[in-house]
């Protein structure tokens, strides 16, 4: 299959966003999908840069750390904004877990001002954090990348609690970039000896289903982000092994859950996965893969408890009767 340009899958990506949104497709978006992700370009590895991170920085980000746990009042300076900002490409588990903690606890306690959230939201964006390095094989790009879908999950979320300070532009830009970022990322990594968590494949379905929680969208809005991310996600070719199939069914869950149309679409993606499967393969590495990251993601969704009975059939193929 002939490799897409970035600029041709964004663009096809919007076009079948907007058909769903007008209803003139459904489940025809599958197909397309699977062969825009099959399609995303492949570029040579080139050198990461990652961020310095100071000693002033580490100290002011550990006494802001213990003014939060201390439940005090906690006022960031600009000069500690800027810095945060630039630090976020980090290799640095340790560092990546404190700025996550720290912003959690700003967000939770309204400690943050909305201009400073709309510099940090612009910032977590801007397509050269967001998916710097991302069409390259595995590099230390991916930690900025994840952490950016991590903190925009967070903002997301207290926009939604009480800052309200994101327009519906702005939520229907970011469903659009989630929709690419799905395509294009391919990192299957959890845990990296030295560099802690990239959990790509958990970041992605946890802001899935934080975006879907947001009264700016609409059905097509969320059928859209369903088909990227369930694609993305079958489509797989390595193991994802470390609890990416339970943010990926929690996400599918409480999607379910909202209306009987994510329902019979996800049907649909159950009725392709397993023709799919079946024609398969069943030597090839690529194949037992997908064939465990199914398993997994089935097993989570059943094991939970919600999900719907003529899915439960649908999956262990059995048209036992109530």
């Amino acid at each position: 299959m002939p490799k897409l340009t970035v600029q041709n899958i964004n663009l096809q990506l919007k076009e079948l966003h907007a058909g769903l949104n007008d209803g003139t497709i459904f489940t025809e978006v599958l197909p397309a999908i699977d062969e825009l992700i099959l399609a995303r370009p492949h570029h040579a590895r080139t050198t990461v840069d990652l961020p310095t991170v100071s000693m002033r920085f580490q100290h002011q980000l550990d006494h802001y750390l213990k003014l939060a746990k201390e439940k005090q009042a906690v006022n960031l300076d600009d000069d500690f904004k800027e810095k945060l900002m630039a630090v976020l490409a980090t290799d640095r588990g340790d560092l990546r877990e404190e700025i996550m903690m720290l912003m959690s606890s700003l967000l939770e306690k309204n400690q943050l001002a909305k201009d400073d959230l709309k510099k940090f939201y612009r910032h977590l964006t801007d397509p050269k954090l967001l998916f710097s390095h991302i069409l390259e094989p595995k590099n230390k790009a991916v930690f900025g990348r994840t952490l950016a879908l991590s903190l925009l999950r967070l903002i997301l979320y207290g926009d939604r609690a009480g800052y309200f300070f994101l327009t519906s532009k702005d939520v229907q830009s970011l469903v659009e970039k989630i929709g690419l970022y799905a395509v294009l990322e391919r990192d299957p990594r959890g845990f990296v000896n030295g560099s802690g968590w990239v959990h790509v494949f958990s970041a992605l379905p946890s802001i899935g289903d934080e975006l879907c929680q947001h009264n700016e969208l609409v059905r097509g809005d969320k059928i859209f982000l369903q088909a990227v991310i369930v694609e993305s996600y079958r489509l797989m070719p390595h193991v994802l092994s470390m609890g990416e199939n339970e943010e990926v069914g929690a996400f599918l869950l409480s999607l379910m859950g909202q209306h009987q149309l994510y329902q019979q679409f996800f049907k649909a993606q159950l009725t392709r996965w397993r023709a799919d499967l079946d024609s398969d393969d069943p030597a090839s590495s690529e194949s037992w893969s997908r064939i465990f990251n199914y398993r997994h993601l089935m097993q989570s969704m059943l094991l939970d408890g919600r999900l719907p009975r003529d899915i439960v059939k649908q999956i262990v193929g059995t048209d036992q009767q109530e």
